[in-house]
């Protein structure tokens, strides 16, 4: 059997995964539970919007369940994001995504009701997860000590395919590191300077301080448990409770929203919401604590030369950021554009498999 190579960056939005011959793609970390038959007249077109998987590993806490997967998750009722209280490398929500990806590359590549993969994994735990003993040893030995299986239900092209998953071998690193090489070959002044990359998550932001010649300063990195998740839902919960409407179903569908053609504008039965105070208000406070948080690494680590500003939530803050930045110490930070910082660290964990002499 093959051993094939998989980069897969957990991220608290949305997983993003990178195989063999060019081929990616991104799941919404979202989760729901589900019945075994969805009892519906006929399937959707693409397996990526209707992921039912049932999921069984010793890995996980509960060793078997039935659940809906990413978008399909996110158009439920009742459905499960990360929280702040949850770590990437311990929480089953992580696992399952991983596994669902992993048996999705696999499912695609083949025809057959049974199917057997093995995998090399690179990916990859927060600073604040990396720096506590043995959190990187232990999720490394959770991926590859069992043997994973995932079956597909009423999920269109691979309903009724079993995907039988054995991780022969993981890389974990921890992101910022992986982030720092990204940088490096991409942009030329990274190169031996020293440098700080902040990482904004969900859940959490990571900065690290990389010195010169690419070492983690370990006593000046940091994470701090403030992401945009928090922020999104209370926008979520504020737009209910000031203007009694329910645009959203998931974090995700806000974050496009913010995203979109029409910034901030919902519609909602038919009219338009403006929602940019309240999105302005709470997206303001975030970015003024990770802000705060920025000033003060650069304080204990003057010879930081510029920061770059990566993650699943540099987009949304980028303007809240830049608008503190320049009424105030303006440091020189840095933007990458929101595809490149979308794939920055999965793409390093790619990278990675180089230095482990694999070649990719």
């Amino acid at each position: 059997m093959t051993l094939q190579k998989a980069a897969v960056d957990i991220g608290n939005d949305t997983l993003k995964a990178m195989f063999e011959g060019e081929q990616a793609f991104t799941i919404p970390n979202v989760l729901a539970n589900a019945p075994k038959d969805r009892g519906i007249a006929q399937l959707e077109n693409s397996p990526f919007d209707a992921l039912h998987v049932e999921v069984t590993s010793a890995a996980l806490s509960v060793a078997k369940g039935i659940y809906y997967v990413g978008e399909l998750a996110a158009r439920q009722k009742h459905n499960d994001e990360l929280t702040s209280e949850q770590k990437k490398g311990e929480n089953d929500q992580s696992m399952i995504l991983l596994l669902t990806a992993l048996a999705l590359h696999a499912a695609e590549e083949s025809k057959e009701k049974k199917i057997e993969k093995e995998y090399f994994l690179s990916t990859g735990l927060p600073m604040t997860e990396s720096k506590r003993k043995g959190a990187r040893k232990a999720f490394k030995e959770k991926l590859i000590d069992h043997v994973h299986t995932v079956a597909f239900l009423d999920t269109p092209k691979h309903a009724e395919k079993t995907v039988t998953i054995r991780i022969k071998n993981a890389i974990v690193s921890p992101e910022g590191q992986a982030a720092y090489i990204g940088l490096a070959a991409k942009k030329p002044e990274v190169a031996g300077a020293s440098i700080a990359i902040v990482d904004i998550g969900g859940l959490t932001t990571d900065i690290a301080v990389i010195e010169k010649g690419g070492k983690v300063d370990n006593e000046h990195s940091i994470g701090i448990g403030t992401g945009v998740s928090a922020a999104l839902d209370a926008i979520i919960a504020e737009i209910d409770q000031e203007l009694g409407i329910r645009p959203f179903r998931s974090r995700r569908e806000l974050v496009d929203c913010i995203l979109g053609d029409e910034r901030g504008i919902a519609w909602y039965r038919g009219k338009s919401y403006d929602l940019n105070p309240i999105i302005d208000t709470h997206l303001t406070e975030v970015a003024r604590t990770i802000y705060k948080t920025i000033s003060d690494v650069w304080n204990e680590s003057p010879q930081i030369r510029f920061a770059y500003i990566i993650g699943g939530g540099a987009a949304l803050l980028e303007p809240y950021m830049k608008s503190i930045n320049e009424s105030k110490d303006s440091f020189p930070l840095r933007w990458l554009k929101n595809e490149t910082a979308i794939w920055l660290i999965v793409s390093s964990y790619w990278d990675l498999f180089k230095f482990a002499g694999v070649n990719a």
